[in-house]
Parts: structure tokens; sequence; C-alpha cells
């Protein structure tokens, strides 16, 4: 089914998402040379950014959309200088110009730490609340589980044990393009965008494979019929 392409703010969105999995992938492919600093500040955007994605993805038109992702890129870059110059650095690498849709730069938080690449998690109350427009429920609310459980796992990955512990390679393989397979599914009419989120989460399993499959319990909390999920994908009546 063909819809209206993305606006700016949207596409910008999803591709920042994508740059942070692409990131991870690279910085996790030799465990010899295992770039910490990298996977745990990619990964850690999506802590409180995933939900807003996904409520800019499902907004009833291309107009409200927009503006949930524009809301949600301004939310973003709240966190700090350091914060916002990586979204215009990652955003400008997959074609975007995100310091176009951001407002002004606000004075970094003085809950940082000097030299901190991001604020420290106590100084989140010292800015807005995310964007919480826009209700998430049944199979959209449970492919947005996915996201933010797969990377809240990726960040925990202090060292090479614990990244051979929980395949980042996989994961970043299963959820490959996801931020543009978000945009596609969320745009679909409300009929048919539930089944297409339901098939996103299953494609997602299929592509993180046998590496992936010890971690689906935990990436599936919270995913609606999360065990007829994972019979559909192995074949079992």
């Amino acid at each position: 089914m063909r819809h209206d392409p993305p606006g700016p703010a949207l596409a910008a969105s999803a591709a920042l998402l994508d740059r942070s999995l692409t990131q991870i992938a690279d910085a996790a492919r030799d465990t010899r040379a295992f770039d910490r600093g990298t996977v745990r500040a990619a990964a850690d955007v999506w802590d409180n950014n995933t939900f807003p994605l996904f409520r800019a993805a499902t907004g009833r038109s291309g107009n409200e959309r927009e503006r949930r992702a524009r809301a949600a890129l301004e939310w973003m870059a709240q966190l700090g200088p350091e914060r916002r110059a990586w979204m215009v650095e990652q955003g400008a690498a997959a074609g975007h110009r995100i310091d176009a849709l951001l407002g002004p730069e606000h004075p970094p938080d003085s809950g940082r730490r000097v030299g901190a690449p991001f604020p420290l998690r106590r100084s989140k109350r010292h800015i807005n609340a995310p964007p919480s427009r826009g209700n998430l429920a049944g199979s959209t609310r449970g492919a947005a589980v996915f996201v933010a459980r797969a990377m809240i796992r990726m960040r925990s990955s202090r060292h090479p044990r614990e990244a051979a512990g929980f395949p980042l390679g996989a994961c970043c393989r299963a959820l490959d393009g996801a931020g543009q397979d978000i945009l596609s599914a969320g745009a679909l009419p409300r009929r048919l965008r539930e089944a297409a989120f339901r098939s996103l989460v299953a494609e997602w399993l299929r592509r993180g494979g046998a590496d992936l499959e010890p971690h689906w319990k935990q990436l599936l909390q919270g995913v609606p019929d999360a065990g007829e999920l994972v019979r559909g994908v192995r074949g079992e009546p």
C-alpha cells in the first residue's frame, strides 16, 4: 500500500535509529577492539526515545506524524550539547539536516560531569518529560518494547565478555533498517498496522537467528501473544 513519504523530522528520527545500530555493530565487530563507549552511547540514546519515535510514526496524518517527530527530536537534543552534536553528525551521515529541525540550543545542564558524553541520569529531572502524545497498544506497543529492550540490553555490554554473552552483532542484524520499517508500518491504516508490526517483530526474530534465540524471552517481555509469535517463527503448530 502506498502512502506519503515521511516529513524531514520523521525521516531524520528513523535515520538516527538506523545510524545507532550501525555504530553499535561497527564498535562490536572485533571483540579485541571492543568500543564500549560507542556501544553504550549509541544504545543509550534510545532509553527514552524509542517510544516517542513509535508515537511519531503512528500519527493519524502526515502533519501529526511530523509534529510529533519534531517534538521527539527536541526532547532528544535537550540532554546536552554533546547529544545534540551527535544527532547533527549522525543525521548528516545519513543525509539529513537535523540542525535545521531543532530550536535554539539550551545552556548546559548543571548536573553534568565535565567531559561526560551525556548527562548524568539524575539530571533528567531538570528537563521536560519526553513527548507522550499518541497511544501505543497491542502489537505496535510490542514492537516498541522489543526495540527498547534490545537497546537497553546492548547498552549493558560493558566489556567484550559481556558483549559475547549477548550477541550484539546478531541483534543489530535483526534490527537492521528498523527505523525505515517502523515508518512504513506506522503509516498504514490502523486495521493493517497491528499485523504489520507483529510481522516486523517476527522478522526481527528470524534475522537474529540462532545467536539471538536464547534471548528471545527477555526481548519479548511485554510483547502480546509472544508464545504464539515464537511458535510461528519456529514453524511449530
